[in-house]
C-alpha cells in the first residue's frame, strides 16, 4: 500500500508526531542507557564445562608448579617424596625442564617384585611364590640407590590447549590419575593435571 493511500485515509495524520532528535534528547537517551548498564551490569564471563570445548583446557585445569624429580635422583628420594606428600605420580624432567617420563607408586611396586616376574617374558602365574612383606621390603631396600631414570613410566601427555574432555580420556584410557602437560615445541613440562584437579573444577562448577 502506497503512502498516498495512507494520506488519503488520514492514517498518517492520525499518528502522533515523534519528537525531533535534538542534541539534548540524544544526550538524555545516552545517559539513560549508561544508567541501565551500571544498574544491571553483565555478570563476569566464567569458563565452564557447559561452554565450548576450547574454553576449558589443560592449561586451566593443571597445577603449573608440580613437584618433580631429576633422572639422577635415587629411588629412595622418590619414595620419600611420594610418601611424604601422598603423591601417586612424580614427573621427571631434565636440567632444561623437558619431560622425560613419570616415576610413580607403580614404579615402587615393580621394585618389590622378583626379576622373573618383571622380565618381558616373565611369569604370568605367581601363585606358587611364597613371600612375606619382609621379603618385599628387603627387595625394595636393595633398590634404594637405583636411579629413577631406570624405572620411568611413559604416559600420554597433553598440551596447554588440549580440551578438558581429551585430558579426561587420557586418564581413563591410560588408567592413570594424572596427565603431564608439555609444550608442543620444546617438550618442557608446563604442569600436570590430576584427577583431583578435574574433580575440584567439576564440583566448583556445581557449587
Amino acid at each position: 500500500m502506497s503512502n498516498s493511500v495512507f494520506r488519503r485515509t488520514g492514517f498518517i495524520s492520525a499518528l502522533p508526531a515523534s519528537p525531533p532528535l535534538t542534541g539534548a534528547g540524544t544526550a538524555a537517551r545516552s545517559a539513560e542507557a549508561t544508567h541501565r548498564r551500571r544498574a544491571h551490569p553483565k555478570p563476569p564471563r566464567r569458563c565452564s564445562f557447559h561452554q565450548p570445548r576450547y574454553c576449558m583446557n589443560a592449561k586451566i585445569l593443571m597445577n603449573p608448579h608440580p613437584m618433580t624429580l631429576r633422572p639422577s635422583d635415587t629411588v629412595a628420594t622418590a619414595a620419600d617424596r611420594i610418601l611424604k606428600h601422598h603423591l601417586r605420580h612424580l614427573p621427571v624432567v631434565d636440567a632444561q625442564g623437558r619431560y622425560l617420563g613419570t616415576f610413580s607408586i607403580y614404579s615402587l611396586l615393580k621394585l618389590t617384585l622378583p626379576k622373573a616376574v618383571l622380565d618381558k617374558y616373565g611369569l604370568d602365574n605367581v601363585s606358587f611364590i611364597t613371600e612375606n612383606i619382609g621379603d618385599l621390603a628387603h627387595r625394595l631396600d636393595g633398590r634404594r640407590e637405583d636411579l629413577v631414570q631406570d624405572w620411568l613410566n611413559i604416559h600420554e601427555v597433553a598440551h596447554p590447549d588440549t580440551p578438558a574432555m581429551e585430558v579426561m580420556l587420557l586418564m581413563l584410557n591410560g588408567r592413570t590419575t594424572s596427565v603431564p602437560v608439555v609444550d608442543k615445541t620444546s617438550n618442557r613440562l608446563e604442569g600436570i593435571v590430576s584427577f583431583w584437579d578435574v574433580l575440584e573444577k567439576l564440583m566448583g562448577e556445581n557449587a
